[in-house]
């Protein structure tokens, strides 16, 4: 990948690890913000 998709797959790449923290520890306070 170059660093253009990077750059636009950023922010999906952080809402996927924020819902697989929230599912891995769906009772620890403030993984969605």
């Amino acid at each position: 990948m170059g660093a253009g998709d990077v750059t636009l797959l950023g922010p999906e790449i952080l809402t996927a690890l924020r819902v697989r923290a929230n599912r891995s520890a769906p009772g620890r306070p403030g993984v969605l913000g």
